[in-house]
């Protein structure tokens, strides 16, 4: 156990919340572990078991704001209301949760762009449940003869691919002055308009 007297878990909770606090007020750049350690109550050693260094750091908290991300968007998914109406919401949602967490935690959301671009493991597992979630939203439309010009899985990679200035992170922080919420809505309307055309039309 570490002097702090906390299990392993909980350590490494604190290990990512007083860095997400250091990143808030001074940057990603000014971040130091051996500060963290002497500030935790903790050896050197202890902090480097949970932490390897910066940039496994820099993965935890980006998982973190991926998880609570990842958990809002899975409620909206499931509501059982009008599926279609749910689609929108969904991506209204994705839309909106970027935008806030750009404006009101902007070191945090310019260090989880670092490891977005990088495209590690759990990015990848990010994006696939984003799909998935947008599968089973789309399923339930279907079944209720709605959006059914191309299969779930076209309709959910059109839909991703034409909204992407909306919810990339770059894209996000490049817009994130303006009120592009009814510009979203108006894309969504176009899009889905063209997904529940009749095949052959």
């Amino acid at each position: 156990m570490p002097r702090t007297g906390l299990p392993s878990d909980q350590l490494l909770e604190k290990i990512i919340m007083l860095a997400e606090q250091k990143i808030r007020e001074d940057g990603f750049s000014h971040l130091k572990l051996t500060l963290l350690a002497k500030e935790l109550g903790v050896s050197h050693a202890a902090l480097y078991k949970h932490v390897k260094n910066k940039e496994d750091l820099l993965d935890l908290i980006s998982m973190k704001l991926l998880r609570e991300l990842d958990d809002k968007l899975e409620m909206v998914s499931r509501q059982t209301n009008d599926p279609g109406e749910c689609l929108q919401q969904w991506f209204e949602t994705y839309h909106t949760l970027k935008l806030e967490k750009v404006k009101k935690d902007p070191e945090i959301y310019k260090t989880f762009n670092m490891t977005v671009e990088q495209k590690k493991p759990f990015i990848k597992a990010h994006l696939k449940e984003l799909d998935q979630q947008l599968i089973s939203v789309l399923e339930r439309c279907q079944a209720q003869n709605l959006y059914t010009l191309f299969s779930v899985e076209q309709s959910a990679q059109i839909l991703m691919s034409g909204t992407i200035s909306f919810h990339h992170p770059r894209l996000v922080v490049e817009h994130k002055e303006e009120d592009r919420l009814p510009q979203l809505k108006q894309l969504l309307s176009v899009l889905l308009q063209g997904l529940n055309q009749p095949k052959g039309e």
